[in-house]
């Protein structure tokens, strides 16, 4: 093979050439492990191809050799500059290839193949970024014919230049030409099972599903998870998975999939799991303790096979075949849960009292603290990561990471203890880890760095025109509007929460470091007006619905004039429709702000109530919101949030009140059937929105809403955290469902996975 280098063809010099991916499955084929056999695209390949375009576009003409500056504050152009050079990568010619790609075709045996990117950084560049990108860029399955292959080398390239990866290099200030991308391909093996091992010092966090992987690695089904004692194998924690799809590989029809639940067997036998625990301590022998592993098991259940080995520390000298020397860089400093994806790096700000948020909060900082409340906002949206000892998955905390897209860690224990202001650390949201990566260096402060969690926050433009139609309502929970140039053409049916605490937070009047909450009545009204019409206008005529402010909150008090005093907000509290009741002044403003909004055109403005407890505080809301005139305009409706438990008896009195529609919120909903506190990390295995109470309520919901002719969606964590769930919400007639942008394609895809299922057994 002139052009391509077969795995076991690979040596510690072509390091470079294959990347370090390919570079290790080498190693460890060469040493007899049970390797997938594969072949590599070289990083010249990639080179010599980017070279043979026609750049039409001055901006690309150096672009092999460039540093490729592009204005991260513009996403609109980011977008348009990515859309261009992938359009140009994916169209060119790459005929070269197509003879050798022959051969491997017939050698593999297999109907698909995977293409999985292989990368290095050059020198001079922070040596770990070649496994902290891994999540970066995504593989591609493709049928095992010479030409799929040759689009698929293709895609692979192409993602190097969507606009994350592009925004991704210029913050961490890597040149182009720094990064070696080669593109591993190898054939799909049929497999009874498959998985991840990721290991630490102590424990192995361990998953696995039946059949091949791709259920996964796509965040379509909920694993078998396993925590694992290291050094013997001990299963310390096992939590069983709910495998809504299982994928498999037929030697004719290639990829099949099965949908529903394979049964009460887990993927792997008892025995299966120490034989796996075994091949992981191995591989720890020869390339340290830091590793992520990605293994599957053969149909006959007898050989494990490895499919991608990634040491968290990379090569820093040639590859050796002796056992590596332990590294205690990257060991875990403290865990708890993982409440936002992806990866952040970046020294510690430790915040022990609310009162430093007075102070000057250097930017790009990861916020150790206790907890935090809306009002951190400001300071968040400026954050590399955000690491907090309390708090649960629907905590203020973990929603306001999510809403901003940067990585958290809740319920840390000792977080502010272990950590010291300074300290360079790595945030895993995904897996609830928080690293300690360089010693203490004196004054040295890093530029920060963070990867996004694994796969897209949101669909591509190419997958928008080949998505199935679906008769659920799919809508996004948005509090900022900084995201609506990316959200508003997705095929989405409209804003479905809007929470008036974030809104008003989303753009403080001054920097972050100079603001302070003590605007005045008119200045609220002004700037929500501003940002609701923004909202009304980006998604019109969809509608955006508004939850007005749900309690008192540390901006928005009873007392419209002086607006900044503080209030405290429990869960069981002065807070929802009673708050109002108490004092009517503050709803008064944001009835005459969504009233200002209607007349500036935002005809597609509705209102949800929160936290109802009684008709009566319904019916008080009600009348005042009726009193302003808001009725007068045809699209005005207004809802109530379902998460007080007396909404299961009293749903009916509330619709012939005049209800128009009911939002579910299986956060506060779900803690006050079970009696968790969701903010107290100790009860979140409790804390569970599939316990049979939650479901058994949000079904009563549904068919309540149903029998009176009004709208049903649901709008909290449940189906971002558990896609199984969205069968039984269409299986019940849910009118519509409700997530965060990170889960807008994983619940659209869950959504058209049961309307067919459903369709079929009809």
């Amino acid at each position: 093979m002139g052009n391509l280098l077969a795995l076991s063809q690979i040596q510690a010099a072509d390091r470079w050439q294959v990347g370090d991916k390919a570079l290790y499955l080498s190693l460890l084929l060469r040493q007899g492990y049970a390797v997938v056999p594969g072949v590599v695209v070289p990083v010249a390949q990639f080179r010599q191809f980017l070279a043979t375009i026609d750049w039409l576009e001055p901006l690309f003409a150096d672009l092999p050799d460039s540093a490729l500056y592009i204005s991260g504050a513009s996403p609109q152009q980011l977008q348009q500059v990515a859309q261009k050079i992938r359009q140009s990568v994916l169209t060119a010619s790459l005929s070269a290839l197509l003879p050798e790609l022959v051969d491997v075709a017939a050698q593999f045996e297999s109907p698909a193949v995977m293409l999985r990117p292989s990368i290095t950084v050059g020198t001079g560049v922070d040596p770990t970024l070649s496994t902290r990108i891994n999540g970066l860029l995504a593989a591609q399955i493709c049928p095992a014919t010479p030409g799929a292959i040759l689009s698929g080398i293709k895609q692979v390239w192409a993602e190097l230049f969507r606009a994350k990866s592009l925004l991704y290099w210029q913050r961490a200030g890597i040149q182009l030409q720094a990064v070696n991308l080669a593109v591993l391909i190898q054939p799909l093996q049929p497999a009874r099972a498959a998985g991840t091992v990721q290991c630490d010092t102590s424990n192995w966090q361990l998953q696995a599903v039946h059949g091949l992987g791709l259920s996964l690695s796509r965040g379509e089904t909920v694993a078998d998870s396993y925590v694992l004692a290291a050094t013997t194998g001990t299963v310390l924690h096992h939590q069983p998975g709910q495998e809504l799809v299982t994928y498999a590989l037929d030697p004719a029809a290639g990829i099949t999939a099965t949908y529903g639940d394979q049964g009460s067997a887990p993927p792997l036998s008892p025995a299966q799991l120490t034989q796996l625990h075994q091949l992981v301590l191995q591989l720890q022998n020869q390339l340290g303790r830091f590793l992520q592993v990605e293994w599957l098991l053969d149909l006959d259940g007898v050989t494990l096979w490895l499919t991608q080995v990634s040491p968290w520390r990379p090569l820093t000298a040639p590859l050796a075949s002796e056992p590596a020397e332990s590294d205690d860089s990257l060991a875990v400093v403290v865990r708890g849960i993982g409440a936002a994806g992806g990866r952040g790096v970046a020294p510690a700000l430790v915040i022990e009292a609310q009162q430093q948020l007075q102070n000057r909060l250097p930017p790009g900082r990861i916020i150790v603290a206790t907890a935090v409340s809306p009002d951190w906002l400001p300071y968040l949206q400026r954050a590399a990561g955000v690491v907090l000892e309390g708090g649960g998955l629907t905590s203020h905390g973990a929603i306001l990471a999510r809403e901003l897209g940067i990585p958290a860690v809740v319920g840390a224990d000792q977080a502010t203890q272990l950590i010291r202001s300074g300290d360079l650390i790595e945030v895993d949201g995904s897996l609830g880890q928080v690293r300690r990566v360089a010693a203490d260096s004196g004054d040295r402060t890093p530029s920060p760095t963070s990867v996004p969690g694994p796969g897209r926050a949101w669909f591509g433009p190419s997958d928008v025109a080949q998505l199935p139609a679906i008769a659920t309502q799919l809508m996004v929970n948005l509090s900022q509007p900084r995201l609506l140039p990316s959200l508003k053409r997705l095929p989405i049916d409209g804003v479905g929460l809007v929470r008036s605490e974030l809104l008003c937070l989303a753009e403080p009047l001054n920097a972050p470091e100079d603001w302070q909450p003590t605007t005045t009545a008119s200045e609220l009204l002004r700037d929500t007006v501003s940002r609701l019409r923004a909202f009304t206008t980006a998604f019109a005529p969809r509608p955006v619905r508004y939850r007005i402010l749900d309690g008192q909150s540390p901006v928005m008090p009873t007392d419209p004039q002086a607006v900044g005093a503080t209030a405290t907000n429990p869960s069981l509290g002065i807070r929802g429709t009673f708050s109002y009741q108490l004092d009517p002044s503050l709803l008064d403003l944001e009835i005459e702000a969504i009233r200002q909004v209607q007349q500036a055109g935002g005809q597609n403005l509705q209102v949800i109530l929160p936290f109802v407890r009684s008709v009566e505080e319904f019916s008080f809301c009600r009348q005042r919101i009726a009193a302003a005139g808001l009725f007068k305009i045809p699209q005005f409706q207004l809802w109530i949030m379902a998460e007080v438990p007396s909404m299961l008896f009293l749903l009916p009195d509330y619709i012939e009140a005049g209800a128009q529609g009911v939002a579910i919120g299986t956060n506060d909903l779900s803690q006050l059937l079970l009696g968790a506190d969701r903010d107290q990390p100790t009860l979140a295995t409790t804390y569970d929105e599939r316990h049979p109470a939650v479901q058994r309520a949000i079904a009563q919901l549904i068919q309540l809403s149903q029998a009176a002719g009004i709208p049903c969606t649901l709008c909290g964590q449940a189906p971002a955290r558990y896609p199984e769930l969205v069968e039984s919400l269409v299986n019940w007639g849910i009118s519509g469902i409700s997530v965060e942008p990170s889960a807008l394609e994983t619940t659209y895809r869950a959504i058209v996975q049961a309307e067919q299922r459903l369709h079929r057994r009809r």
